[in-house]
């Protein structure tokens, strides 16, 4: 008895011993009542309605999911794999209200949440949207389950030991801070790997230029084929030779015309007879 006294189960204990003779059982009573105290004021139990209830729940959830969805913008851009992950964590924690509720009006064990249809939908609607209706409407989902469970009336009182429901938002808020977590850890990750993503494209472009022929080598390639001037015939290792007088007059560049004039034949003819005339 006493360890529940210590825990508060029990204000106090006293023990009634009953009286041999008959008819001394009142007396005896009476005496016990007066050294008993009585919790008149109901400090081991809470009356609540079901909406007071509702909000001790909801309060913290409100505001764990406004702070994580918030983080699914950055410098107005809407982050999709981070939305997805908190989804995730809104998700659980949305199970966990639920059957913190039902665990502690004794309802039925366990149970889960209806998915969100269409999240990626609601994105869309604007981040106004996203940080108020939007919000509201996750709070609303394990409440509502709940109290389909429950068969709960909305207008009774609810008489809840203050030792549960305090353990049940203590167990609600390490939830929370599991969560949270989880998000920050899932948020360097995805930092680590655009950095080293980032390195890599750097380091492939470096990679690229490197394969490049340096500027020298260009300067160099460009020089070798202007010295070729004329009368010179560039070779393949990049060593030139003068031609031979014999077939010096054969080369040209291109669109160059050859032709023969009127005293080139005159001194062929002169040639010839001059050779073959004497015979």
């Amino acid at each position: 008895m006493k360890k529940h006294v210590d825990k508060g189960v029990f204000k106090s204990v006293h023990v009634l011993s009953a009286p041999d003779v008959s008819g001394g059982l009142d007396p005896k009573f009476t005496e016990f009542l007066k050294t008993m105290t009585l919790d008149l004021d109901d400090h081991l139990k809470e009356t609540m309605s079901w909406k007071a209830l509702a909000r001790c729940f909801t309060t913290p959830f409100t505001t764990a999911v406004s702070d994580w969805l918030d983080s699914c913008w950055a410098n107005e851009n809407f982050d999709w794999t981070r939305y997805e992950h908190v989804m995730t964590a809104i998700r659980d924690l949305q199970n966990d209200v639920v059957q913190s509720m039902l665990a502690l009006l004794d309802g039925p064990q366990p149970v889960e949440v209806q998915r969100v249809a269409d999240p990626e939908s609601y994105p869309h609607f604007g981040q106004g949207h996203m940080m108020g209706p939007f919000i509201d409407a996750l709070a609303k989902m394990p409440i509502q389950t709940a109290e389909r469970l429950l068969a709960a009336n909305t207008t009774s009182q609810y008489a809840v030991e203050k030792t549960r429901l305090e353990r049940a938002l203590g167990d609600l808020d390490l939830a929370v801070q599991s969560y949270s977590g989880r998000l920050r850890e899932q948020l360097l990750a995805a930092a680590v790997a655009e950095r080293s993503s980032s390195k890599r494209s750097a380091e492939d472009d470096e990679s690229v230029l490197q394969s490049l022929p340096s500027s020298h080598s260009q300067k160099r390639l460009r020089s070798d084929s202007g010295s070729s001037g004329e009368g010179f015939v560039p070779l393949t290792n990049g060593v030139s030779v003068s031609p031979s007088p014999s077939i010096a007059p054969s080369l040209s560049t291109e669109g160059e015309k050859s032709y023969v004039s009127v005293a080139m034949l005159r001194s062929l003819t002169r040639d010839v007879l001059e050779t073959y005339g004497k015979h």
